[in-house]
């Protein structure tokens, strides 16, 4: 389905969804269907996270000064919702954005 895919996520409530990385961004599929329901254009993308409640992704690229590298992704409409700059290792990145029980605010 994703001969190029480098990693994916299930959807960490039910399962319903995976996040699929390749070269080209991020394929957000219904498993059941097994058909894609939103691509979100991000190349280089080499770390993941689904947000608790499943309404965000978090993805982030290998740093270059001065560009926001850390994003997070609508997962319904595949919005930008915010993105910052991450110095450190790119694959912990997505792990620094923790969200509120309800998903209602987040902090990195």
């Amino acid at each position: 389905m994703y001969p190029g895919a480098e990693l994916a996520k299930f959807s960490p409530l039910n399962g319903k969804s995976l996040a699929v990385v390749d070269t080209a961004g991020i394929h957000l599929v219904d498993v059941e269907s097994k058909k894609r329901r939103l691509f979100i254009e991000r190349r280089g993308i080499i770390a993941l996270e689904w947000s608790p409640r499943e309404n965000f992704v978090i993805s982030c690229e290998k740093q270059k000064e001065g560009l926001k590298n850390l994003n997070v992704w609508d997962a319904n409409t595949g919005q930008l919702v915010i993105d910052f700059e991450w110095k450190n290792t790119a694959k912990e990145g997505p792990r620094s954005v923790k969200f509120d029980s309800d998903e209602k605010f987040c902090a990195r």
